[in-house]
C-alpha cells in the first residue's frame, strides 16, 4: 500500500510566495550544517548507511551531495510514502529553488549507486513523486 503523498504548494501572499504541505508533515528548512540529522550516521537499510558526503554500501564508500543527502534523509522519514518533486525540491535545496530538473538528476544518481548494490529501490509514482522502499532482497537479509 503507498502512503501519503508529501507534497508542497506554492501560494502567494502580499509580497512572500510561502508554502503549504498538504500533509501532516512540514519539509526541513534548515541548512544541512545545524540538522540533527547530520550528528549521527544513519542506517537506511539492511547495509546502507549515510552521513552528509557520504553513503556506505555494504562496506564501500560513495560520495554524495549534500542535496543527495537530504533526499535520503527526506526518504528515510517518511518511509514508503510518496514524496513529490516539489517536496523533495524544497527539502534538499531549499525553498527558494526553482530548477526541478535537480531533482531528476539526483534521483538518477541515487538510483545508480543503489541499484543492485543494495536492497533498496526508488520508485516513480507517475504524476505524484517518488517512493523509495526495500526490495524482497533487503527484507530477506
Amino acid at each position: 500500500m503507498i502512503g501519503d503523498i508529501i507534497n508542497t504548494h506554492k501560494y502567494k501572499s502580499g509580497d512572500r510566495t510561502k508554502h503549504k504541505s498538504t500533509s501532516k508533515v512540514d519539509y526541513c528548512t534548515g541548512h544541512c550544517v545545524v540538522c540533527p540529522k547530520t550528528k549521527k550516521v544513519m542506517q537506511i537499510g539492511v547495509d546502507v548507511y549515510i552521513e552528509p558526503n557520504r553513503m556506505v554500501i555494504r562496506d564501500k564508500q560513495y560520495r554524495i551531495s549534500n542535496p543527495m543527502f537530504r533526499i535520503l534523509c527526506a526518504f528515510h522519514e517518511h518511509q514508503e510514502e510518496v514524496l513529490s518533486r516539489d517536496f523533495l525540491l524544497a527539502y534538499a535545496w531549499g525553498e527558494n529553488n526553482t530548477v526541478n530538473n535537480s531533482v531528476t538528476v539526483a534521483i538518477s544518481e541515487l538510483r545508480g549507486l543503489l541499484s543492485s548494490k543494495s536492497g533498496l529501490e526508488i520508485a516513480t509514482v507517475q504524476g505524484k513523486g517518488y517512493r523509495m522502499f526495500k526490495t524482497y532482497q533487503d527484507i530477506c537479509q
